[in-house]
Parts: C-alpha cells; sequence; structure tokens
C-alpha cells in the first residue's frame, strides 16, 4: 500500500492510501504524489524542492485596545439620549 497527497496549487488538499494504481484510480488532471512513510498532513505546502512542511503560522490577529473613561462615558449618554426618546415616542 502507497500513500499519496492530492495537490492542488501546492497545498496538500487530500491524503489517500491504496494498493491500486492512482494514475488509473483517479482523472488525469488531479496531480497525486507518493508520500509514503512521510508525515504529510492535509493543508500542508509543498516547497520549490518537492518536499512537504506545515502551513506556515497566521499573523496573529490585530488587537483592539478597550474604550477608555471618556469613550464609556460617551456611549453610555448616547444610550441615555436614545432610551429617552423611546419613552417620548
Amino acid at each position: 500500500m502507497k500513500t499519496y497527497a492530492r495537490v492542488e496549487n501546492r497545498v496538500v488538499a487530500e491524503i489517500i492510501t491504496t494498493a491500486g494504481n492512482i494514475g488509473s484510480l483517479f482523472h488525469p488532471s488531479l496531480r497525486w504524489v507518493d508520500v509514503t512513510g512521510q508525515a504529510v498532513q492535509v493543508g500542508w505546502v509543498q516547497g520549490d524542492n518537492g518536499t512537504f512542511a506545515p502551513p506556515p503560522p497566521s499573523p496573529p490577529a490585530a488587537t483592539v485596545p478597550p474604550p477608555n473613561m471618556a469613550e464609556l462615558l460617551a456611549e453610555l449618554t448616547a444610550l441615555k439620549a436614545q432610551v429617552a426618546q423611546l419613552h417620548i415616542s
């Protein structure tokens, strides 16, 4: 049995293990790479030298600082005005 990775745009999209001839099991437009014995996973990236590696880490999410006291008071004032309008209507 051999293990194959289906590669799309240099990224592993699928991994299968089969005893069959991979070239005759699927449409010839699909690109399969023999990865038998390698610890390749879906999502890994194929490098220029043909080896596979985990994808690079995602950049850290932008952190939004919490509102300061002046901003909270301004929001509270705006909400009070909205509530007052509800009671008038």
